[in-house]
């Protein structure tokens, strides 16, 4: 176990990084405590554990990359992000191995998220319904400023008006 508890300020105006590296067992987990800020100026932050990261506190990184990684280096299927903090920066990039839990606040102005090909299976969804995955998303407080997001989230606003007035 080689768990990481980030427990104090980390502020600098280079590079960041912070990893807790994959072992056999459980617990190599990297924890990012309440109140506490984990923020670059200047450079890029980089959240890294071989099973679970938890941002309690806030991660930024001002105009440049945050990059959350669960499930690095795997050797027991772990690796999960939970965010109920903060977390921003101008291109924010999480990849998990299980899965991601935003209940906190996401900020980027580009994003992405990921799970390993062995962990991810493709399926068709029928037209009309929609995956317990996509409904947990827009039941979450996380945002994004991404034109990309604004332009699909009103196109959709826009499809339910047109959906309702048709129906």
């Amino acid at each position: 176990m080689t768990a990481l508890t980030i427990s104090s300020n980390i502020i600098s105006s280079a590079d960041i990084a912070q990893d807790a590296p994959e072992s056999a067992g459980a617990g190599d987990d990297l924890i990012l405590n309440a109140g506490v800020l984990v923020a670059s100026s200047g450079g890029n932050v980089t959240l890294t554990a071989g099973d679970d990261v938890l941002i309690h506190g806030t991660a930024s990184a001002s105009g440049k990359a945050l990059s959350v990684v669960a499930g690095s280096n795997d050797a027991d299927g772990r690796g999960a992000i939970t965010i109920d903090g903060a977390a921003s920066a101008a291109n924010v990039s999480l990849a998990a191995r299980s899965g991601i839990a935003i209940a906190g606040r996401l900020t980027a102005t580009a994003h992405s998220t990921s799970r390993p090909a062995a962990a991810a299976s493709p399926r068709r969804v029928p037209r009309g319904s929609r995956p317990a995955g996509c409904r947990a998303m827009a039941a979450s407080s996380a945002t994004s400023t991404s034109p990309a997001a604004r332009t699909l989230s009103r196109r959709s606003a826009t499809s339910r008006s047109r959906r309702a007035l048709s129906g």
